[in-house]
């Protein structure tokens, strides 16, 4: 079965979210003027009951259809800053490339503040970017 076919159900993405059945993934950024590992890339990967695996664009897609985007975006950027944060206690030079959804930037939930209560509790309170910090 391809990306193409595969499709959740509102129960089956409420499951995932209200289980947390998201797991954190590291992938290295290289530098290749330098040639060292600069940081990591936070991907999310899930497994459906059946042992499946669910790509995070058919969770995406299915969060969008349903209206669970914020939710399942706001998941998503907790098990990776979580993850990141083991990685920041003994690597603590390499950045944290964080992917967010976007669609809901333009929404009412701009300037809530979550992202920054994210990053500041859950991972690395002392290293967030000041610029970044001042544009949420």
């Amino acid at each position: 079965m391809t990306n193409n076919h595969l499709r959740l159900s509102l129960p089956e993405l409420k499951e995932i979210i209200s289980d947390e059945r998201i797991v954190a993934r590291f992938q290295s950024i290289l530098s290749t003027r330098n040639n060292f590992i600069i940081g990591f890339e936070g991907l999310i990967r899930c497994k459906a009951r059946d042992g499946r695996m669910i790509p995070p664009t058919v969770l995406f897609d299915a969060a969008r259809e349903f209206g669970m985007t914020l939710e399942l975006d706001r998941l998503c950027r907790e098990k990776v800053l979580a993850g990141f944060s083991d990685i920041h206690r003994f690597q603590k030079n390499n950045l944290l490339f964080l992917n967010i959804e976007t669609s809901f930037l333009s929404s009412n939930v701009v300037g809530s503040g979550y992202l920054l209560d994210q990053v500041t509790t859950v991972c690395c309170p002392n290293t967030f970017c000041k610029d970044y910090k001042e544009g949420i």
